[in-house]
């Protein structure tokens, strides 16, 4: 039926609202650590710190990930690390395609959406199939802008991802360099996995769910119940004028007597 339809999507539209809320209060209050690994020329990751020195508490052997895995020898030793931590990729620039646009200055409140609409023509992958990103220039010339465009194909990332995915970390973020082993103002992020959010967010609809699915036994138990006690009180009711009705002609007979 129609209006069933239109009842579970207000419901499941309901849980998003209450979800997304829930979420971002929580997201607000807690501060992961920020992890950012470098990938050199041999494909090993090393960390490195916003003032560009590894922190002392890293660990300092390189993290190498072979076949969707993180090498078994520095998984031991970071794993402390990851619990919990954002951690930011910075792959090495071959594994990304760099575009230059360039648009009108007034565009720039809208960059997300036309370079969306764009990207399947200035790179070989459709919307859906790249990991991309943009920095725009700091000089407007002639109402211009120049924006700078990072894509890659999302199969070659994803590889980098999904390790990461068994340490607890609260999400992974792979970024572009715009130069060899740059400083963090000079890459661009093309993707973000938030991988604690996700099993958060699955835990937290779950009981959203059951917590609905309890209110709604609730009252419908309460509505079981005022009806049966109502149904109770006018057959009492009714018991009462039945037999009050029935005292009633006796004592007419008991009068004319």
């Amino acid at each position: 039926m129609d209006w069933r339809r239109k009842i579970v999507e207000a419901f499941s539209q309901w849980i998003d609202h209450v979800e997304a809320a829930i979420l971002a209060s929580s997201e607000s209050m807690r501060s992961a650590r920020r992890l950012r690994l470098v990938e050199g020329r041999d494909g090993a990751f090393s960390a490195q710190a916003s003032s560009d020195k590894a922190s002392p508490d890293w660990p300092k052997e390189p993290i190498r990930i072979v076949d969707g895995r993180i090498d078994p020898a520095a998984s031991a030793s970071w794993a402390p690390m990851f619990n919990r931590a954002r951690v930011e990729l910075v792959l090495q620039p071959h594994r990304f395609m760099f575009r230059p646009l360039e648009l009108p200055g007034r565009a720039s409140d809208f960059l997300g959406g036309i370079i969306r609409a764009q990207i399947d023509r200035l790179t070989p992958w459709s919307a859906a199939d790249a990991a991309f990103g943009w920095r725009p220039s700091s000089e407007v010339v002639n109402d211009r802008i120049i924006v700078t465009i990072a894509a890659t194909a999302r199969s070659l990332i994803m590889p980098f991802v999904n390790p990461f995915s068994g340490f607890g970390v609260e999400s992974v973020i792979v970024s572009a360099p715009l130069q060899e082993a740059g400083s963090e103002a000079e890459s661009i992020k093309v993707f973000e996995q938030k991988v604690k959010g996700a099993i958060d967010a699955h835990r937290l609809r779950r009981a959203l769910v059951a917590l609905l699915i309890g209110a709604s036994a609730l009252s419908v138990a309460a509505v079981a119940a005022a009806v049966i006690v109502g149904g109770d009180y006018r057959s009492e009711r009714a018991r009462q004028s039945a037999s009050a009705s029935q005292r009633s002609p006796r004592r007419s007979s008991s009068a004319a007597i």
